[in-house]
């Protein structure tokens, strides 16, 4: 079942169980930027994973399996795109900042290349 969070921020949001569940394990607070920042790319790379086992499995191109899987069928990617939200909601709040700032920060960006007709392209600064 999926829990009934109102908000990404805020008391008993994703970001609070996120921070419950982080306090909870025997990780050192030194370490945990190592562990958080590390975790990331792990997890991204668990989701590229299940896409190549589509691919190779059944055939299915990343495109296909993102438009015509069912829920039930993505439910495995859904649990790790979820771990990757875990590793950036933890990785904001070492910053001392939200899901929502970072959402904040990527619209200013986009906005800002919209603004510039530099969606296209390549590299941070365009």
């Amino acid at each position: 079942m999926i829990p009934d969070l109102h908000s990404l921020e805020g008391p008993d949001s994703y970001s609070e169980r996120c921070l419950r569940n982080t306090a909870a394990s025997s990780l050192p607070n030194h370490l945990s930027a190592e562990y958080f920042l590390s975790q990331l790319g792990s997890e991204a790379g668990e989701v590229l994973g299940k896409f190549a086992k589509l691919a190779r499995d059944r055939g299915i191109s990343m495109e296909s399996a993102l438009r015509e899987l069912t829920d039930e069928e993505f439910e495995p990617i859904y649990h790790e795109l979820g771990d990757v939200l875990f590793q950036l909601t933890m990785i904001a709040r070492i910053r001392g900042k939200s899901l929502q700032d970072l959402a904040s920060f990527n619209c200013i960006k986009l906005d800002r290349r919209e603004a510039n007709g530099t969606i296209s392209g390549s590299g941070d600064d365009r």
